[in-house]
């Protein structure tokens, strides 16, 4: 059991316990309009309600800021933490319970794929597809379109972190690829994480 100390605004300092035996793993996400201190309000919500965060993704989408976390809460505090994110910091939240991660096998190899190009409709869609069909899993994709410094074409880049279940699988990939790179304005590189 982890103790530690709190100074809130006011309140002088308090003891809270963390990571009890009623604690359970929940799933948040929530968005809303960017603004300066956001993350450290949201992340004083969960601390403030004996929380604590093991693992999250926060990023600026356009004008959004847009977080998921995976969090060891108590039972009995999950509809306060959603009223005070919703209510008070005025973010859309969805929480659920939080489900464990398979467990990799050590045969399974991580790559990036780095693709850039001319933007057009189904970029992703496309690539998506051809993981599915290989049965290869997407863990990551950032991806976004900016004008191109000598035209007005806009360009898109993306960087999709997939997981291979085998050698065979890279190589299959590697002719898709070469393929869609054949059919498309768009590069593809396959490089070791």
């Amino acid at each position: 059991m982890l103790r530690t100390a709190l100074r809130c605004a006011g309140a002088g300092t308090q003891i809270r316990t963390y990571g009890t035996l009623h604690s359970i793993p929940l799933l948040i996400q929530a968005s809303g309009v960017d603004r300066v201190g956001l993350v450290k309000e949201v992340t004083a919500c969960i601390y403030t309600h004996q929380g604590t965060i093991r693992e999250s993704r926060m990023m600026k989408i356009g004008g959004d800021f847009c977080l998921m976390m995976k969090a060891l809460l108590p039972e009995n505090t999950q509809a306060r933490v959603r009223f005070t994110l919703e209510t008070e910091l005025g973010l859309s939240v969805s929480i659920r319970r939080s489900r464990e991660a398979d467990s990799r096998s050590a045969s399974e190899m991580l790559r990036k794929l780095k693709l850039t190009g001319v933007d057009s409709p189904g970029i992703v869609a496309s690539v998506a597809d051809m993981l599915a069909r290989l049965d290869i899993s997407i863990l990551s994709i950032e991806s976004h379109v900016e004008n191109a410094a000598f035209s007005n074409q806009e360009m898109f880049t993306s960087t999709v972190t997939v997981c291979f279940p085998n050698v065979q699988a890279i190589a299959s990939l590697e002719e898709g690829l070469q393929q869609m790179e054949n059919q498309t304005d768009v590069d593809v590189w396959l490089i070791e994480d």
